[in-house]
């Protein structure tokens, strides 16, 4: 706290000057109900928003229950920690690149696939008893989050007016991280009542559909891999 305090105080520069230089430029819409819009209406923020909770519900139901699974399955304590931590590493490294990668190809086609990979990864985690397959299925988790999650933001902050950048990405990061209260109920309650494969098994099948409701509802000016619809300014 200390050293964000003495960063913020001495370094880090107000960007209400950048604001107005971009205003003046800005072809992007001003929003008339910025909750509305943000949480479900505009044609791009709203089922990034949705994936973004979606994505940190799977992210709280995996740190509840990946280590009960393969603690059931025989695993050791070293052999449970080493699969749960390889997630995180792989996705705090990747999304380094796959950042990068939001800035060059189509970001709906990025999130599509980094939400099918994460639910891919998943089935394959309950569905593998080695320990070999299981690191597999966390890199996989583990790349596919960081394909989304740099482009979540860069989303939502290039659909966003100047004016109103800051207020449309906290309502995101209210919806994004609301997942990991709903995935840590959800985790809890499908576990108790259907065991911990069918309630993974659900949560993959929950992560597929976000990502395949984001291809069909964004638009967006790049092309990666298949024909997408190019954007028109949302209302």
């Amino acid at each position: 706290m200390l050293a964000g305090l003495i960063l913020s105080v001495f370094l880090i520069k107000d960007t209400t000057p950048f604001v107005h230089a971009e205003n003046i430029t800005s072809n992007i819409p001003v929003l008339k109900n910025l909750w509305k819009q943000t949480t479900w209406k505009h044609q791009n923020i709203g089922p990034v928003t949705l994936n973004g909770l979606v994505n940190n519900l799977n992210d709280g139901v995996m740190w509840g229950l990946m280590p009960l699974l393969l603690l059931q399955r025989g695993f050791s304590i070293v052999q449970t920690g080493m699969v749960a931590g390889i997630y995180p590493v792989v996705w705090g490294l990747a999304q380094l690149f796959t950042g990068k990668m939001g800035d060059n190809f189509c970001k709906k086609q990025l999130i599509t696939m980094g939400m099918l990979l994460q639910a891919f990864a998943i089935v394959l985690l309950v569905l593998s008893h080695s320990l070999l397959l299981s690191i597999i299925s966390s890199v996989l988790l583990g790349l596919g989050t960081a394909l989304v999650y740099p482009n979540f933001l860069s989303v939502v902050a290039e659909n966003s007016h100047p004016t109103q950048r800051a207020g449309t990405l906290s309502i995101f990061r209210f919806w994004r991280d609301s997942g990991y209260v709903i995935g840590a109920l959800l985790s809890g309650l499908l576990a108790d009542h259907f065991g911990i494969s069918i309630s993974l098994v659900a949560v993959a099948a929950l992560t597929a559909a976000a990502g395949i409701y984001a291809n069909a509802r964004m638009c967006c000016t790049k092309k990666l891999f298949w024909h997408t619809h190019a954007c028109y300014p949302a209302a």
